[in-house]
Formats: structure tokens, sequence, C-alpha cells
């Protein structure tokens, strides 16, 4: 009997296979649907946000002999310490071990992770049982809550080797101090300017004391990103200079480090991460037109390949007020160059909407289905 672990991984790669076969079908496809009128919907490109109370660093087994320290703002927090593989001779090294006889220190005491009140990856048995790949490496502990919150240290003992590199990991999940990002866009061209902003969100007096922010690529390359702060926010209008490799698909990540001053003059670490999804401008809508039967849509197109239309047509009520009443959907292979794409929509679907003439598109959306990228979002008044 298949378990749900391989159920998973077969159904992933049986997704994935279908979106392969799809945007490299020559077919066009066309699809209406009838939308409620009192739904909202909008075609407009949102952007992302994200909240974390965690932060994370790099260290070595050198860092970790001498003590790392870190400090918390509320109690109870969780520190993961996982192990990075290295690579010796071209060859990937699998690490799967942190260092023995380590040490978590504070105001002055010193106690030892494998305690039972800290240990709590032992109490996590079952899931690096379950999901090793995933737990199996990873070595989780818990503050305990008598010593409340402040300095600590994390400290190794001799038979840490200098060269070896960890991820600490702090999860502050009591502390009511979170870094907020938010993207102007979920998805960004090269070449474009990216925006985000960050603050930070807590009850205390809590006031931003730096920052700084990277984008990094699926390859793991790492572009710093310039930013202002001002006011107790910290944000970023930049041009992308960067090349949009990997996959088709494949997210990027915009990282903001943030250093914070608590209400008790301590100054804590946030890290937030949010996912971004950056591509090339494969194609662009030149003009878009309309008549009784549909849309004529003029497209400049940079690389040949299958591409998505997404219209969201509104119709009026008894009271002639507008409200969505079809969102069409048409995908087809187009070649490189100036192309003329005609997209019908369709007239039964609008009249079953409910809603009467006139009719007008408010919402024109442009992705490229095999690259799974949103190019181009137009909101205007184009009247069928």
């Amino acid at each position: 009997m298949m378990n749900i672990k391989n159920m998973v991984v077969v159904a992933s790669l049986l997704v994935a296979s279908i979106a392969n076969a799809q945007s490299e079908s020559r077919e066009t496809v066309t699809f209406a649907q009838v939308l409620e009128p009192e739904n909202a919907i909008s075609l407009y490109e949102q952007g992302q946000k994200q909240s974390s109370k965690a932060f994370f660093r790099t260290v070595s087994g050198a860092d970790l002999k001498k003590g790392v320290s870190f400090i918390t703002d509320g109690e109870s927090a969780v520190i993961q310490l996982s192990p990075l593989d290295s690579v010796i001779n071209g060859k990937r090294q699998q690490k799967l071990s942190v260092p023995r006889n380590m040490m978590l220190s504070h105001a002055g005491k010193s106690f030892d992770v494998e305690s039972d009140e800290i240990a709590l990856h032992r109490r996590s048995q079952a899931l690096k049982e379950t999901y090793p790949e995933l737990y199996g490496r990873a070595h989780v502990m818990q503050i305990p809550a008598s010593l409340g919150a402040g300095e600590f240290a994390l400290t190794a003992d001799a038979s840490a080797n200098d060269s070896d590199r960890f991820v600490l990991y702090v999860l502050d999940r009591n502390s009511d101090i979170s870094l907020e990002v938010a993207t102007a866009a979920s998805g960004i061209a090269t070449g474009e300017v990216f925006q985000f902003d960050a603050a930070i969100a807590s009850e205390q007096r809590a006031s931003l004391q730096g920052a700084r922010a990277e984008l990094v690529a699926p390859d793991g390359s790492i572009y710093p990103l310039k930013g202002q702060r001002n006011k107790g926010r910290f944000s970023s209008q930049s041009a992308l200079n960067v090349k949009a490799a990997g996959r088709p698909g494949e997210l990027w990540t915009l990282r903001v480090n943030a250093k914070v001053r608590n209400a008790a003059g301590e100054l804590v670490e946030r890290v937030t991460r949010v996912a971004v999804n950056v591509h090339e401008t494969t194609a662009s809508l030149a003009a878009v037109d309309a008549d009784a039967a549909g849309l004529s849509l003029g497209l400049s197109v940079a690389r040949e390949g299958r591409y998505e239309i997404r219209a969201l047509v509104f119709g009026r009520d008894y009271d002639g007020e507008q409200k969505p009443a079809v969102l069409a959907f048409q995908a087809q292979w187009l070649k490189s160059g100036d192309q003329t794409l005609k997209m019908a929509i369709d007239q039964d679907k609008l009249k079953a909407s409910g809603l009467n003439a006139p009719y007008t598109v408010k919402r024109v959306k442009l992705m490229d289905q095999g690259r799974m990228a949103v190019l181009e979002s137009l909101v205007g008044e184009w009247a069928m």
C-alpha cells in the first residue's frame, strides 16, 4: 500500500508533468466563467506580505566554541541548529550532526542542552522518524520559561570542527515584536523597479535601529538591495539588475534583516522572507481594442512560447450599476515578433450572467504560461 509520503511525491510529479505538457501545447484553448455579481474579483497584480518573529544566521564550529550570543524578547523561545553541507574537491559532503556537549548560558549560569526541559528535539522524535530529510539533522531546543528573556549564548566543546557551518534559527514566539515586509507586486521583471516596505509591529515601545535587504536567487546567488530608513520604516525602490536564471516557476526570496531596540533597551534581531517571482519580459501588450465580439490584442513577443490572456468583463444590473459578469481566458502558442491575438467573449455566458449590455472589459492580464510569470496587468474601459 502506498504511504502518504510516496503519494505526495507521485502527485507532485504528476502535477509538474501536466503543467509542462500544457505549457508546450500548440493548441488554442478558450474558456469563460460566469461570475456572481456580488463577489469581488480583480485581476490586479497584488503584492505579498509576510511577518516574522524569528531570525537566523550562519555560524561556524569555531564560533560555537567561543559561544554564539543572541537576545530574545519573549520567554520560551525555540532554537534550532542545523548543519550545512560542505563541498570538498567539487563533491557535496552531507553533514548529519551538530557538535556534542553544547551548553546554553544565561545570567551567569550554564545549562546542558540535552536536559529534559531544553531538548525539544526529543519531543519531536516522531517527526524525525517520519520525515528524516526535513527534521533528521536539526537539533531543536526550547529555552525554559523559568529563564525568561534576554541575552543567551550557545557554546560547543572542543569536539566541534572549526570549519563546519551551521544555521542558527531562533523563533521568539512569545515576543510581540515582528518584522512585517510587503512587496508592491508578487512578480517583477528584470530591469523594472522593485518596491517593498518593511516596518516593526509591536505593542511595546520598539524602534527600528537598522536594516538591510537582499534578493536571493534559486541558485543561492545574493543581490544586495539599496533601501532608506525613515520614521521607523525601511523601504526600497530599486531597479532590478539581475539575470532571471533558473527553471520556470522557481521563486526568488526577498530577505530583510532588521535590528530592533525593545522596551528593555536590548537590540533584538528579526528576519523576514517573502517569495518573489523574478522573470524576463518575454512579451508585452502594445494595444487593446474591443468590439461586440470580444478583444483584439496587439502583442510584442520577445520569446516564442505559450501565453495566456485573461479579461474581466463587466455588465450592468437593473439599476445601471457596473458589476463583474464574466472572466474570459485564452491560451495559445505565439511566435516571436509583433502578433495580433483575437479573443472572442462567449455571448451565451454574458447573457447567463444576468447582467445587461453595454458590456465593458475593465481588466486585462497577460501571462507567460511556459515560464509561469505574470507579465502585465492593464486597467481600462474597453467597450464591447
